[in-house]
């Protein structure tokens, strides 16, 4: 079985998914959460408690939004009334 989770301390407030069989299911999960947030990845075993398993993670950052449009500029202001 494994099982990933979000949030918190281990082993994390939020569940994402969990997956007893097939075990070479992949799960994935995007923060959306506005802040910097800590996953994580739980292996646990069926009947020996041991075995072989690989582990493969991959972050993507999200690129930067690209820049505002360029706005005109603004007409002079018109000269200071006299009393």
């Amino acid at each position: 079985r494994h099982e990933t989770r979000w949030g918190g301390s281990c082993p994390g407030d939020n569940p994402i998914a969990c997956t007893d069989d097939p075990d070479t299911l992949q799960h994935s999960w995007t923060n959306t959460q506005g802040s910097t947030q800590t996953a994580f990845f739980i292996v646990d075993a069926y009947s020996s408690g041991s075995g072989d398993f690989v582990l493969a993670w991959n972050v993507t950052a999200f690129p930067p939004p690209p820049p505002l449009p360029s706005l005109p500029p603004l007409p002079p202001l018109p000269p200071p009334l006299s009393p």
